[in-house]
């Protein structure tokens, strides 16, 4: 920011051409991919114990920021993003996705009927992106072309260094894909499973995305009519699995798990659930998915009775860790100065504790 003055006038150019152009300098296509471990593996020679980032060129990166703020006000402007998608879109966060499946669910409740959802889990959604399939679906969703055409540009030809330690490794061709820690992955990712989101096809069904953490919470009358509802939302033809092929993101099935809603203890839930998926190769796979009383979904626990004890156990824990941290460190024989401290008590430690922790309501006696 302290060059701004020097190269505002050069960048306006720049970024007027890559517009108009669809052009996107080959030098900007170049990423450093740095390989890092993840912390606690019990093993280190599966590629999920490392977690890449990606190191972008700026001028490009700016580029693609300024793209992402036009795409969103764009995609809320002209309703692109069906309802249920819930990420990079304004005023929806994980607290406004939470605050939606509660609320379905205690509706259910209230009008006698029972809920069931299923969690799904993509893999490799962001490596797993087919370019020609997220440009169809932004061009069906109505964006320019101006806006398509520099985005296939941007996803061709790129090319990626990866660094071990002190080892860098010759360019590497990146055929699929969008970079994850590029300012536009998400916006691309919300056009990209729009089609999954748009699988529901009955008022009692609903399907809700953040990014790749997407579930399918059907209401009904009965646990094994819901059961049936969402076997069919997944095996139907422009279902689940069909756009888990189309779009080159397998959902893996043993992360799959199913939550039957309980009202009472008198609700009794059917057996688990068995999907038959059709592979590529005309062969099918049976998967039986797991009934769980509890699960995480974006970082928040449900339980099957909305009770959230599990998460407010998970929250008071989270609180107590990061507060003995911070106490440790006050501790030392060279001590941070007590204004560090705060600053990393209130930018660190309290987002860390206090995500999707928000205070009860107070009650009519209070008020």
């Amino acid at each position: 920011m302290k060059c701004i003055d020097v190269i505002i006038d050069h960048l306006f150019y720049i970024y007027r051409a890559s517009l108009e152009f669809a052009f996107y300098h080959d030098y900007w296509l170049t990423s450093l991919t740095l390989v890092l471990c993840k912390p606690g593996k019990p093993a280190y020679d599966v590629t999920k114990a490392y977690h890449p980032i990606s190191l972008l060129n700026m001028i490009g990166k700016l580029l693609s920021t300024l793209v992402t703020t036009d795409l969103s006000f764009l995609a809320e402007t002209h309703s692109m993003l069906p309802p249920g998608q819930f990420r990079e879109r304004p005023g929806c966060n994980t607290t406004d996705t939470m605050h939606m499946v509660a609320s379905k669910i205690k509706d259910a409740w209230r009008a006698g009927k029972v809920a069931t959802a299923l969690f799904l889990d993509v893999q490799g959604a962001f490596p797993n992106t087919v370019k020609a399939q997220l440009i169809h679906n932004m061009r069906a969703c109505g964006v320019s072309l101006n806006y398509t055409n520099l985005i296939e540009s941007m996803l061709t030809n790129k090319k990626t260094h990866l660094k071990f330690d002190d080892y860098m490794s010759p360019p590497l061709s990146i055929d699929n894909g969008t970079t994850q820690g590029c300012p536009l992955s998400m916006i691309l990712y919300a056009f990209y499973n729009v089609l999954l989101i748009n699988t529901t096809r009955h008022k009692n069904e609903t399907t809700i995305g953040f990014v790749d953490d997407c579930l399918y919470l059907v209401i009904t009358d009965s646990f094994p009519e819901a059961h049936s509802m969402v076997k069919d939302m997944m095996e139907r033809q422009d279902g689940g699995f069909t756009w888990s092929i189309s779009h080159n993101s397998p959902f893996e099935l043993s992360k799959l798990a199913l939550m039957n809603f309980l009202h009472s203890h008198r609700d009794t839930a059917p057996p688990d659930l068995i999907l038959s998926r059709t592979n590529t190769d005309g062969t099918t796979t049976n998967q039986s998915i797991d009934t769980v009383p509890t699960f995480k979904y974006l970082g928040i626990i449900f339980d099957s009775q909305l009770h959230w004890s599990a998460h407010h156990h998970k929250v008071t824990t989270n609180a107590t860790w990061w507060s003995l941290q911070i106490a440790h460190l006050s501790r030392i024989s060279s001590s941070m100065p007590p204004r560090r401290l705060r600053q990393l008590y209130n930018t660190i430690a309290v987002p860390a504790f206090t995500y999707a922790a928000l205070p009860a309501a107070p009650s009519a006696s209070a008020q």
